[in-house]
């Protein structure tokens, strides 16, 4: 691989590139048989790896291992991805010998033995839960596989030092993802720049805009949806003829105290008046010209990004099987995705299969369904975790038991319509991932 092109063109991550190309991106050479990524949450790690594999054009699995919380998960997630299709049933990888198996015959009907393949495992610090002889096995896949070419690569917001046992591990090539600084998170949003407005006048309000929350805030996906919430804001009074677009100190005057509002309530808010821009979002999805008792509640909370992903995990765990998790919510990434079986049946034949009332579910598979459904995958922190209280403070949820030795378990304390509601302003479509109940 020669020169970059712009398939490689990631904003502030060159560095990380040229690195990840030069590892990776020499077929005729040897690869390395493990590379750990790691840095601060939110820092790009995971879409930096994705966009250098789907530009190397090579042949890679990505397994979220909160999502795929048990081995035989990773391993079958693994394996379909590298084919290109779902696992029959009786394809099952229980252990590690199985997965080795099965990824030697692999390699052998596709013709993959002097091919490069790579293994990203994001979120991989979950895999010192497990089984002990996890994390070493799929470090030391090359050698165990005999496949000269496959590369596994952990991405952690956790240290190195952190995941040595006792034991001991071989060291993987390591690199470190700095935190963006102020420079890179403004070139980041200014991606985000309405066509409608000059580039200048969008660059003085992401000055503004960063200013207020970057102290409190540096995780990008939340930082992109506030810049975006609070810019329309920002231009009312532009809208109604009262401010001049370059009169930023009244501009700056009339901001300020919407963006500190907003950073004060940017893990969890409660607002009471309806916003009557919200109205617009009902009318694909309402033929009359109020909105329905559901919709108005749903409407009178301004839950933060992922708090919503959250509570649609929250009732997609409620109101399906846990046995249907590996059908709806286990994915093909790369070029081959898994389709998820759509409901043919209308909103209210939905509904009526619902009531027979919300399931309990414990934190792990709130967590993986969480991850299966967003796009943007976050690693766990405390400000997640957070969140989940907050809901449960709002009774959205309902912690089911105080035993603090078990693990927590819940219940979705809102409706299919609430959940459409606050579906529909992501753009999401929840039925799709609901099975019928009969």
């Amino acid at each position: 691989m020669g020169v970059l092109d712009s398939s490689f063109d990631i904003l502030c991550r060159n560095g990380e590139v040229k690195q990840l190309v030069s590892l990776l991106g020499q077929p005729e050479e040897s690869i390395p048989q493990c590379i750990f990524i790691s840095g601060h949450k939110s820092s790009g790690k995971s879409y930096t790896i994705h966009k250098v594999l789907d530009g190397l054009k090579v042949h890679y699995a990505s397994v979220n291992c909160v999502e795929g919380y048990l081995p035989r998960l990773i391993f079958e997630s693994i394996l379909s991805q590298i084919k290109g299709e779902i696992l029959p049933p009786t394809s099952k990888c229980d252990d590690v010998m199985e997965f080795l198996t099965s990824l030697k015959v692999m390699a052998d009907e596709m013709n993959l033995h002097d091919k490069v393949v790579v293994i990203v495992l994001e979120g991989s610090e979950k895999l010192r839960d497990m089984s002990p002889n996890l994390l070493p096995a799929l470090m030391q896949l090359q050698e165990l596989s005999c496949l000269k070419k496959v590369c596994v690569v952990l991405v952690s917001d956790v240290l190195w030092d952190k995941y040595i046992p006792p034991g001991g591990l071989p060291p993987p090539i390591q690199i470190f993802f700095q935190q963006y600084s102020q420079s890179d998170i403004l070139k980041i949003l200014a991606l985000d720049k309405p066509k409608d407005y000059p580039a200048d006048f969008y660059s003085n309000y992401l000055q503004l805009f960063v200013a207020v929350f970057l102290r409190s805030c540096r995780d990008i996906t939340e930082l992109r949806y506030k810049a975006a919430e609070n810019f329309s804001k920002y231009c009312e009074p532009i809208l109604r003829g009262e401010i001049d677009m370059n009169d930023s100190g009244r501009l700056w005057k009339h901001i300020s105290p919407h963006l500190k509002t907003s950073l004060q309530l940017i893990y969890m808010r409660f607002e009471t008046e309806k916003l009557s821009s919200d109205m617009d979002l009902m009318k694909p999805m309402d033929k009359h010209s109020t909105l329905s008792s559901a919709a108005k509640f749903a409407l009178s909370f301004e839950l933060p990004y992922y708090a919503k992903y959250l509570i649609i995990a929250a009732f997609l765990a409620s109101y399906n099987s846990p046995k249907e998790d590996k059908k709806l919510f286990v994915k093909l990434s790369g070029r081959t995705k898994k389709k998820v079986q759509k409901s043919t049946k209308n909103t209210q034949t939905k509904i009526s299969s619902l009531v027979v009332g919300p399931r309990q579910f414990d934190l792990e598979r709130l967590l993986a369904i969480f991850y299966s459904i967003i796009e943007e995958k976050p690693h766990i922190s405390v400000n997640l975790l957070t969140q989940i209280t907050s809901l449960v403070e709002l009774q959205l949820l309902l912690k089911v038991g105080n035993d603090p030795l078990e693990t927590p378990k819940y219940k979705c304390a809102v409706g299919f319509d609430f959940i459409v509601i606050i579906a529909k302003t992501l753009s999401f479509n929840v039925t799709k991932y609901l099975v019928d109940y009969k």
